[in-house]
């Protein structure tokens, strides 16, 4: 797994997205997508493996870190602003510490429809804490 981990981790390094809590913006990506939308395969196996991976790390590792496994977060909301729930087991996780959390980051394997969550969509979403860059949370849905 570490040969894995180091491979991605020197891909990711191309990337032009780099991520800091403070300075985490609103964006959304999907906007520019055709429905349904379908990662492609070598996305689709990065954030696969790269949860995998990350799975086995520890409560408050850093954004940074996410983003350089996974790549760059297909949305990323402001929780301090209005905005909508993906799915039912969010919408319970973030009754009780949406308080805590200021954005949420989310990768997306599919997603059926442009301007509404669908449950069927499949997701992977890290909720990073107020006052840090650390993910306090993370949830996921139809994510085998």
């Amino acid at each position: 797994m570490r040969p894995l981990l180091a491979v991605l981790l020197g891909l990711t390094a191309l990337l032009p997205f780099s991520v800091d809590a403070g300075d985490l913006k609103e964006s959304d990506d999907t906007t520019q997508w055709s429905f349904p939308y379908r990662a492609p395969a070598e996305k689709e196996k990065r954030i696969r493996d790269g949860v995998e991976v990350l799975l086995k790390g520890e409560r408050g590792t850093p954004a940074t870190k996410f983003v350089e496994v996974l790549g760059p977060p297909d949305q990323v909301t402001d929780l301090s602003k209005d905005f909508a729930g993906m799915s039912p087991n969010e919408d319970g996780m973030l009754m009780r510490y949406r308080q805590k959390l200021s954005h949420r980051l989310v990768w997306f394997i599919s997603k059926k429809n442009k301007n509404t969550a669908n449950l069927e969509d499949i997701w992977f979403a890290a909720y990073v804490e107020k006052g840090s860059d650390g993910i306090l949370k993370i949830a996921r849905n139809k994510f085998n």
